[in-house]
């Protein structure tokens, strides 16, 4: 697929919100330009290389190394948000040019050293060009969230799209993931800060528990 300049989107009319306007021009500026085609082919791309060093590590440790792999593609309504939150001009050039996680594969593991292992052999791909690495299980984020961001860049593209996001974290951590993005959603409802709090109490319980079962499978394997 050859590289093509992105075009300016027609202005919306003047019925709905601002906001509604921004994600409607961003879809359709993304449906103009194949965005999410070529999201999904990074994805197809990387996807069965980490498959593959999954089952070659849990050949070697004799154990599931990796648990499961997820995909997903940056929605329109997530691209403005973003580009909003970091005070960047909202239009589909500034996303493909500031935003890189626009394709972004999830890695799930049983353990917490697992996910250094995988993390590591994701950055030793053959391919792939490490742009940057987040450790959020070093450094939690201040809602308490814990896991490692890779991104990646292909050696050769000829996409718009030139970058790929891989979050490897442990199961549990997943969970509480996931409840922690539904909150996201509520920010101004009632209750939602009381909910934030015990959900970093939380974030902090479930990293002792992942070290208290790293543990405990260390301790089985000597048996």
């Amino acid at each position: 697929m050859k590289k093509k300049k992105v075009k300016p989107v027609k202005q919306m009319g003047s019925t709905g919100t601002k906001l509604q306007k921004e994600v409607a021009a961003m879809e359709e500026a993304m449906k103009q330009h194949h965005i999410e085609e070529q999201c999904q082919l990074l994805i197809d791309e990387m996807m069965p290389q980490i498959k593959r060093l999954g089952r070659s590590l849990s050949g070697t440790y004799h154990r599931n190394i990796i648990e499961y792999t997820t995909s997903r593609i940056k929605s329109p309504e997530s691209i403005v948000e973003k580009l909003h939150r970091k005070n960047r001009e909202v239009s589909l050039d500034k996303a493909v040019e500031t935003l890189r996680d626009l394709a972004g594969i999830r890695v799930i593991c049983s353990f917490q050293d697992d996910v250094y292992r995988v993390a590591g052999a994701i950055k030793n791909l053959p391919g792939y060009e490490l742009v940057k690495e987040k450790n959020y299980i070093n450094k939690p984020k201040a809602s308490g969230y814990r896991s490692i961001h890779l991104i990646l860049r292909p050696a050769n593209t000829a996409y718009d799209i030139n970058y790929i996001e891989i979050q490897v974290r442990s199961a549990a951590m997943n969970y509480w993931a996931i409840l922690e993005y539904q909150l996201c959603y509520k920010n101004e409802k009632k209750g939602a800060e009381r909910i934030r709090k015990e959900l970093k109490e939380c974030a902090i319980d479930i990293a002792k528990i992942d070290k208290k079962m790293l543990k405990l499978r260390k301790e089985i394997e000597k048996i």
